[in-house]
């Protein structure tokens, strides 16, 4: 739909500070790469056409995916240093292990703090956690949405969020967690 149309009117635009912006995404908690996930899905598109066209310039074959070798060749062809530790920071952004970065992955790792400190998306994201709509992540409703197999890695996602140890994110919480800048690593 939109990745095809977009094509040709997105080819060659490129986000500024990519890297950088990997990084950080690589240094964050794992709560917070789950909820950047979840805010690349709930973004319009007029707000990430920037990253949007980004990703289609950097998709040579056109597959939907981003393999390592197109973003390395795609972040020299734009004139970006290639750091050493480039291919950790893109397995830190595979979050589903897959070999290649998705188009969510890859907005989700892009995205901006602006961009995803938006009032709006903080609440459509924090709604999406809130299954029973009382204002509050339980642990179970975090556990629903999440759908991890490892129950330790959910376990210290949500005790990194619910900052006062009650054994519920409330919006405050997750707006706290959000705004968290990620020591890099």
């Amino acid at each position: 739909a939109w990745l095809e149309s977009s094509k040709a009117e997105g080819e060659g635009r490129f986000a500024k500070n990519l890297v950088a912006r990997l990084r950080k995404f690589r240094a964050a908690s794992q709560f917070k790469k789950v909820a950047l996930s979840l805010a690349a899905q709930l973004e319009r598109d007029e707000d990430i056409r920037e990253l949007q066209d980004t990703f289609i310039t950097l998709d040579k074959d056109a597959s939907g995916t981003l393999t390592h070798n197109e973003i390395s060749e795609g972040l020299a062809s734009h004139g970006a240093k290639l750091p050493k530790d480039l291919a950790d920071i893109l397995a830190a952004v595979d979050t589903d292990g897959s070999g290649s970065i998705d188009y969510t992955e890859f907005i989700a790792a892009t995205l901006t703090r602006r961009q995803y400190l938006r009032e709006e998306v903080l609440w459509a994201s924090f709604r999406t956690f809130d299954l029973d709509g009382d204002g509050k992540i339980s642990r179970e409703e975090f556990e629903q949405v999440v759908a991890m197999s490892d129950k330790d890695d959910i376990t210290k996602m949500f005790e990194e969020a619910d900052l006062n140890g009650d054994d519920h994110i409330d919006f405050h919480e997750l707006c706290v967690m959000m705004r968290k800048s990620a020591s890099p690593s």
